[in-house]
C-alpha cells in the first residue's frame, strides 16, 4: 500500500500501470505487493501456520491496522512518511513471514504434486498477459486486470515458498523455472511491443526475429534485471523514454529494489509531484 507511483507522467503507457485513488496514483505492481505483504498474507499466516505463542495474533492484526491506518492517512493527507513507515514495517515483515513458514509447523500439509499444480495454475494470468503482448506487440492496457493477474502470480510465489517447507529440492527448481520464465517473457514482451512502435517493417522472418531477441535479451539481462534500466523498459514500451524518471515494471523484487527514500535513485529531477503528491 506504500508505493505511490513513481512513474513519469510523459511516459505513453503510463496510464496504463498506475492506479489511482482519491487522486494518488499507484504503481500497479507494487500496489500489488503492498496488499498481499500488508494485508493478506498475515491473515494466511493467522489461519496456516501453528505459532508457539499465542502473542503472535495480536501482533499480526496490530500490524494490519497499522497499515491500514497510515494508507488511509496518505490517501487523505498526502504525507510521503506514512509511506515511508509502512514501507519500512513491510519489509521487515517480509523477512520475517519467510521464517515463520519455513521454520514453524503449520497446521495444514499439502502435497507436493498439489502445489505445483496450483502454482502453476496462478502462474497463469502472468505469462498470459506476456504471451498476449508478444502475440499483438502492444502493451497491455487493463490496469485493474493487471493488478489481479500481479495478485495471483504473488500468491503463486507464496505456495511455492510453501512448498519449500515439504520438499526442498522441488521447491527451488519450480521457483527457478518460474522466476526465469518470468524475467525471460517479461524481457521478450517488452522488446516486442518496442520493435513493433519502432519500426513500421517487421520481417515475417520469425526464427530470426526470435534469434535476434533471444541474443538481445542474454546479453542484456544480467546488467539489467533488478535495475532501473529494466523496470524502464517495459513502460518505454511504445515510445522513446531516454530522461524519463524510473518507471516500475511491477514485478515481485521491486519491494526489496526501491521505495526508502521515495526516490527511484537514477533520476535526479524526481519530486513529490512525480509521484503523485499534488
Amino acid at each position: 500500500m506504500n508505493h505511490v507511483s513513481r512513474q513519469c507522467k510523459e511516459c505513453p503507457n503510463y496510464k496504463y500501470h498506475v492506479l489511482e485513488i482519491r487522486g494518488l496514483k499507484f504503481c500497479n505492481g507494487c500496489f500489488a505487493n503492498s496488499v498481499f505483504l500488508g494485508l493478506l498474507l498475515p491473515i494466511y499466516l493467522l489461519i496456516m501456520v501453528d505459532f508457539p505463542t499465542k502473542f503472535m495474533l495480536p501482533i499480526l492484526i496490530l500490524y494490519v491496522l497499522v497499515n491500514i491506518i497510515l494508507f488511509i492517512s496518505t490517501l487523505y493527507n498526502k504525507n510521503q512518511t506514512n509511506l515511508r513507515v509502512s514501507y519500512f514495517l513491510i519489509s521487515l515483515f517480509l523477512f520475517a513471514s519467510h521464517f515463520m513458514i519455513l521454520y514453524f509447523p503449520l497446521k495444514y500439509t499439502f502435497s507436493v504434486g498439489f502445489l505445483s499444480i496450483m502454482v502453476f495454475i496462478l502462474s497463469i494470468p502472468q505469462f498470459s498477459m506476456y504471451f498476449w503482448k508478444i502475440t499483438t506487440s502492444t502493451e497491455f492496457r487493463f490496469p485493474k486486470s493487471k493488478f489481479m493477474v500481479r495478485m495471483s502470480f504473488i500468491h503463486a510465489y507464496l505456495l511455492a515458498v510453501i512448498m519449500l517447507n515439504q520438499n526442498l529440492i522441488i521447491a527451488l527448481c519450480v521457483i527457478f523455472i518460474t522466476a526465469s520464465s518470468f524475467v525471460a517473457l517479461r524481457q521478450y514482451s517488452a522488446l516486442k511491443v518496442q520493435q513493433s512502435s519502432s519500426l513500421n517493417v517487421v520481417s515475417n522472418d520469425f526464427s530470426a526475429n526470435m534469434k535476434t531477441s533471444i541474443q538481445i535479451i542474454a546479453s542484456n539481462i544480467y546488467d539489467n534485471i533488478r535495475t532501473s534500466n529494466a523496470l524502464k523498459f517495459d513502460e518505454a514500451a511504445e515510445g522513446e523514454l531516454e530522461d524519463c524518471c524510473t518507471c516500475c515494471g511491477g514485478c515481485c523484487t521491486c519491494i526489496l529494489c526501491c521505495g526508502t527514500c521515495g526516490v527511484c535513485g537514477d533520476c535526479e529531477d524526481y519530486t513529490p509531484v512525480d509521484a503523485g503528491f499534488q
